[in-house]
């Protein structure tokens, strides 16, 4: 068993934590909250209805994620990874939107993916700056292990958010 580094693992509890913010941003529901029917408005034109303040927000809220991910495991240090992990991320989000009051939008997924080559490129110039912080945050795992450490912190975070979290706050409200 290897002993994980300090920074790695304050890294993944970092990534961990902003995952959980994106969820509440986003309005995506709990187990208690969800709905099997679409309800959400869907939107396929780009830009229909523009809203700069909307298109910012969403490649702000995507860049940690570019940033995180490169930060902490090698397999994820190209650009092209990372813009596709922020239109993946997108699409699970804008899926799960589907189900809710929330509108789906195309807006949405394009400056998501937008947000996630950005959040490379900070990640880029730092390391540019500052090489050591590669070696320093990074894991010394294999790639294909890198995947799957990844994978454990999004689907624990899913996990959590959907499962565990409305359960634990229902339980809260019915105490108080």
């Amino acid at each position: 068993m290897r002993k994980m580094n300090f920074f790695h693992g304050l890294g993944i509890i970092l990534l961990g934590i902003y995952l959980g913010m994106v969820w509440n941003v986003t309005g995506l529901p709990g187990i208690t909250a969800f709905h099997w029917e679409i309800r959400g408005n869907i939107s396929l034109v780009p830009f229909k209805d523009f809203s700069l303040f909307g298109c910012i927000a969403n490649v702000v809220m995507i860049m940690p994620l570019g940033f995180l991910l490169p930060l902490l495991w090698k397999n994820y240090r190209s650009l092209w990874k990372m813009a596709v992990a922020g239109f993946m991320v997108s699409v699970f989000i804008e899926s799960v939107q589907l189900f809710t009051f929330r509108a789906t939008d195309i807006d949405d997924l394009l400056m998501n993916t937008l947000g996630g080559a950005a959040g490379y490129g900070c990640y880029w110039i730092i390391t540019k700056c500052f090489p050591g912080w590669k070696k320093l945050w990074s894991s010394p795992l294999q790639s294909r292990q890198e995947k799957r450490e990844c994978m454990i912190v999004f689907l624990l975070v899913v996990f959590l958010k959907i499962v565990v979290y409305p359960f634990v706050s229902e339980w809260i409200m019915m105490c108080l």
